[in-house]
């Protein structure tokens, strides 16, 4: 495409970079964009073109090969070349198409019809005309909805006091006579398919209704003034002139069938101009007139056929729809309709697009693509807009429904920088335009994609005229245009830009609209000042901070300098004697617990364990479990738990993973606790392997967890107990209790717990004794825990979950209750033991 060929080259003597040397994108020239080497115009069209494109864009001349829209052309300033050039018959089409004036003059050329115009106008207001594909489904839509106010277009204003209500009534009645498609009636043409036609009997109708009320009746009047059109069976517009003893008030309600954005400026500068006294010339080219210019330009197939293949290859595979998720979830359907000013003037917004040659509509849609990326969580979505859809030149002061649907499609790429996210958007839509032909609604038929979510930048198309001396201010009026969604539109009011979004109320809260327009101002800011699309954030740095102050939790003091285990031996020396850990067989006081786990880290000592290592665990739902991960933290080692039930092959990928050397089962706890191990290791001094050994080395299922089947040594016994006995546990055997504890800091790690493994192979989270001092801090503060407390221990001893219920109650003398397997899974009996355990 266009917009991948470089345009411009720029010499450099060397790329810029960071300081740790990557390519600095932010650092490169932004190339000046300029017209290049003058190349002259070789014939009147080509002439008028390039004089005209030098007027839209304020350049003193514009070479034949320059490219309009490179140097910041956009479909506002295409129309103005089309109503400037003087070409009869030249559109929008070809300007899209053509983008130099030498190519636009060969498709002109090529594309030149040599109807006469004045014969065909005089029939096109006689007989039934077909609608054009924007009004047909308007149509389509008022139809399944028949009895909505649906599509109106409703303006009330207040008058200035000095305004003469006849006179304005007489310029009205000028003004709207002069428009003959705002006489339209829909009828059926004779092959039974939707048509409008001029109706003279609507033209003899009063077209300006006058009457009187006071303030008080106006207010409550304005809840019923706008009221569904009965499309088939009455004039499709709707002026009235309020006087009350305040102030008098004009309001208008025109059907979009038959009414547009630009009809409003129209309208606007003819009332003027018949206040004024001046005359106001009749439409030479009708409503109906380019009804039918669209009826034959889709009747070229060539050009229809060229038009369907562009938009299916832009579209053909997006997703069908990008609504974002709402709050809520309520059953009956309800609208809502709010409006945000921005903190963004509009000459900053124009002051940007001009210098970075671009227009104020793709930057707001841009801005809007981004920001609805971002709430779907989609890379890619797809919304839609609208253009003004006037094409060709002679529809300049028509009114009528010319505004055209535009799928768009934005794909959030975080490595582009916004001009080129800028580039791809401006060509899309300039792409769209020239292709409109085929029309979203054929597009959506053949696709399935909706317009349920729609950006519209509006610029001026909702204020008066530039220049206007009409003296209306207008006012706010409670009405849902089309019902959609989620319908925005971006549009100044004076200096400001106001952001009015329309939704169903029922599926989006306020104040969920409200943080969207919220993150859309700040969106469209971040667009406008950062280079990369990484770099855009949904929220301000002010509300960030508010953020991050929610997400802080109380602040604790305590002693940062201890572990757990400080805390554990404060409550062994206050409540010795008080239950520390139950099971289903038994309990621990506080002095059995810490004497049990005073063995085990003797033993582990004694047999290699490591400062900083690993020792495994692999037991039951047993009270030896906790003595034995105590132990482990007292010889200065961090546990591994390994859950019984886990398959031989995801045991052996954490041992050797972890590099664990040993692997404290519920048989050699056992054994540690009851002396064997000692018995062992001073029979080991004789020459004599320990008994213990052997058992671990033996392969029953019941002491390792796993079978080794047939013969064959599981891998993870290899050198399990590495290491020479010491006197240490000699010693306990001849009646001394072992003395052995390491001196551990905050930084010796505590645990290790493995993930799923569900993406991929299991990964080991290694967690710090501050880290678990931290939690245990909060988890005790939380919680309330004393020494009465008594915590049902009910996760499984391999996940991070079993943390909260093990550590925190026996740093504050409480009791943990460990929740036997059966219980666990059956709630009846869940119930039972949380009764019998207090």
């Amino acid at each position: 495409p266009y917009y991948m060929i470089p345009s411009r080259f720029i010499h450099l003597d060397a790329l810029p970079r960071t300081a740790t040397g990557k390519l600095s994108r932010r650092l490169l020239p932004k190339p000046e964009v300029e017209a290049g080497e003058y190349v002259a115009p070789e014939n009147d069209k080509e002439r008028a073109l390039c004089d005209a494109m030098a007027c839209a864009l304020g350049l003193e001349r514009f070479s034949a090969e320059d490219d309009f829209y490179a140097l910041g052309g956009s479909s506002v300033t295409s129309m103005e070349v089309v109503g400037t050039c003087g070409l009869p018959g030249i559109n929008i089409n070809q300007i899209f198409r053509g983008r130099t004036p030498k190519k636009i003059a060969e498709y002109y050329t090529e594309d030149l019809s040599h109807e006469t115009v004045s014969a065909e106008h005089e029939k096109n207001l006689t007989r039934p005309c077909p609608l054009t594909q924007s009004q047909l489904g308007i149509f389509l839509e008022c139809e399944k909805r028949e009895g909505e106010a649906l599509y109106n277009n409703p303006m009330l204003f207040r008058l200035s006091g000095n305004m003469d209500p006849e006179l304005l009534t007489a310029a009205i009645e000028k003004t709207v006579l002069a428009h003959p498609g705002l006489f339209s009636g829909i009828v059926s043409d004779e092959h039974g398919i939707p048509a409008m036609q001029y109706q003279g009997a609507y033209a003899e109708q009063e077209i300006c209704v006058r009457e009187q009320m006071t303030e008080e009746e106006l207010a409550r009047t304005k809840e019923s003034l706008v009221r569904p059109f009965a499309i088939k069976n009455e004039r499709l517009f709707r002026i009235r002139l309020i006087e009350t003893e305040e102030a008098n008030y004009l309001f208008t309600d025109f059907h979009h069938l038959v009414f547009d954005g630009t009809s409003m400026q129209i309208l606007a500068a003819d009332l003027e101009k018949a206040l004024g006294g001046e005359n106001i010339d009749a439409e030479s080219w009708t409503a109906f007139d380019a009804a039918m210019a669209e009826l034959s330009a889709r009747s070229n197939q060539g050009a229809w056929e060229k038009a369907k293949e562009w938009n299916l290859k832009q579209f053909g595979d997006a997703e069908p729809t990008a609504l974002p998720e709402g709050d809520l979830k309520e059953s009956d359907l309800k609208y809502g309709d709010r409006s945000f000013a921005l903190d963004i003037t509009y000459r900053e917004l124009k002051a940007f697009c001009e210098q970075h040659k671009t227009t104020e509509n793709v930057l707001t849609t841009a801005a809007f693509g981004y920001l609805l990326s971002a709430y779907t969580l989609k890379k890619e979505v797809l919304f839609t807009t609208v253009y003004n859809g006037r094409r060709d030149p002679r529809c300049k002061g028509t009114v009528s429904m010319f505004v055209t649907t535009l799928p768009v499609l934005c794909r959030r790429d975080v490595d582009l920088s916004v001009e080129e996210y800028l580039s791809g958007l401006k060509e899309q839509l300039l792409g769209s335009m020239a292709s409109d032909l085929y029309s979203f609604a054929e597009l959506s038929a053949d696709t399935g994609l909706t317009s349920d979510v729609q950006f519209v930048w509006q610029g001026d198309m909702l204020s008066l005229p530039a220049g206007s001396t009409l003296k209306l201010k207008r006012e706010k009026l409670p009405f849902i245009a089309t019902g959609d969604v989620l319908s925005a539109q971006l549009f100044p009011e004076e200096d400001q830009l106001v952001f009015q979004v329309q939704y169903h109320a029922d599926r989006y809260s306020e104040e969920y609209i409200a943080r969207l327009a919220g993150c859309m101002n700040q969106v469209l800011k971040d667009m406008m000042v950062k280079d990369k699309l990484s770099e855009l954030s949904l929220i301000s740095d002010e509300e960030r901070k508010e953020i991050l102050a929610l997400s802080r939790g109380e602040e604790l003091h305590y002693d940062a300098g201890q572990t757990w285990l400080d805390l554990f031996s404060a409550s062994v020396d206050r409540v010795p004697e008080k239950t520390a850990v139950s099971d289903s067989k038994g309990s621990y006081t506080y002095e059995e617990l810490d004497r049990a786990s005073d063995r085990i880290a003797a033993f582990l000592h004694a047999n290699g364990a490591e400062e900083n290592g690993f020792a495994a665990v692999r037991m039951d739902r047993v009270k030896e479990f906790v003595a034995a991960v105590i132990g482990i933290h007292k010889a200065g080692a961090a546990y591994l738990p390994i859950d019984l039930d886990y398959p031989e092959e995801r045991v052996n990928y954490m041992l050797s993973d972890s590099g664990v050397k040993l692997l404290l089962t519920e048989n050699l706890v056992a054994d540690i606790l009851s002396g064997k191990t000692d018995q062992a290791a001073a029979s080991e001094k004789d020459g004599q392997e320990p008994a213990y050994r052997a058992d671990l080395l033996s392969g029953e299922p019941d002491q390792m967890g796993a079978s080794a089947g047939n013969g064959q040594e599981p891998a993870y016994r290899a050198d399990l107990l590495s290491g020479e006995p010491d006197q240490t546990a000699a010693s306990a055997g001849n009646g001394q209790e072992p003395a052995y504890r390491a001196d551990i800091s905050p930084d010796h790690l505590a645990y290790m717990i493995y993930t799923s493994g569900s993406t991929g192979k299991p990964k080991g989270v290694m967690i710090q004794h501050k880290a678990l001092l931290n939690f245990v801090q909060f988890i005790r503060t939380r919680w309330g825990l004393s020494e009465k407390s008594r915590i049902a221990l009910h996760s499984n001893f391999a996940f991070d979950a079993a943390v909260e219920d093990l550590f925190p109650p026996l740093t504050t003398g409480g009791t943990v209750c460990i929740v036997p397997e059966s219980a666990r899974r059956d709630p009846e009996k869940m119930r039972e033991f949380l009764k019998q355990n207090a």
